[in-house]
């Protein structure tokens, strides 16, 4: 039976330091983020979602109450697998991580998450769905890497942790999943080992 999940990012986030904010409390949608995420939940009002998701981190519960409000009254949940990448870099400059071209998994201590650890969380999430909504369609608020990890699983692709330099070889038409874009998995059948459909969509 068929299923599909829509992954949004969520919107631009407040961040006037510019650093990696990663599971730091705080930091909300900018103006910007907030238009954003009125903007995909434009989009999604044409769908027959039967329930939100969310991360818990406050950027992704605020883009997932606009969704909420723009449509009819939606089971929704926090759901911690699709929290934001548990990682030392967290309070850095942006700019350090651009150094390194934005790579926040290698040399990091065992306590933190590797490449591996974020991608079997989005797979864990995207396998729930399927058994939760059979022939249904949800949407759910999540983070750039659990995006990008997702959409290289569904190509049958392995995790790697240089995500910009591949997005546009899986039909992301930005160098990464923007904030409050739309990344659509869509199965066929109940068939563990099929492998999704996706499209990507930057709405606003």
């Amino acid at each position: 039976m068929s299923c599909t999940v829509h992954l949004v990012r969520h919107g631009e986030v407040h961040n006037p330091q510019h650093v990696m904010y990663g599971r730091l409390p705080g930091f909300r949608l900018s103006v910007r983020g907030q238009e954003q995420a009125r903007s995909a939940a434009s989009w999604l009002q044409g769908r027959p979602l039967n329930a939100l998701y969310s991360s818990p981190m406050q950027r992704a519960r605020e883009t997932v109450a606009i969704l909420a409000a723009a449509g009819a009254s939606l089971p929704l949940e926090v759901d911690e697998r699709l929290n934001e990448v548990y990682t030392p870099w967290q309070g850095r400059p942006l700019l350090d991580l651009l150094k390194r071209d934005w790579d926040m998994y290698s040399g990091n201590g065992p306590e933190f998450e590797q490449a591996e650890d974020v991608a079997r969380r989005g797979q864990d999430f995207l396998a729930a769905m399927r058994c939760a909504w059979p022939g249904g369609e949800v949407a759910a608020v999540t983070h750039g890497d659990i995006i990008a990890f997702s959409i290289v699983l569904a190509a049958g692709d392995p995790p790697e942790v240089k995500l910009k330099a591949h997005m546009p070889n899986y039909g992301v038409s930005d160098d990464y999943p923007e904030t409050a874009s739309i990344n659509t998995f869509h199965w066929r059948t109940e068939d563990p080992e099929e492998l999704p459909s996706f499209t990507y969509l930057r709405p606003w």
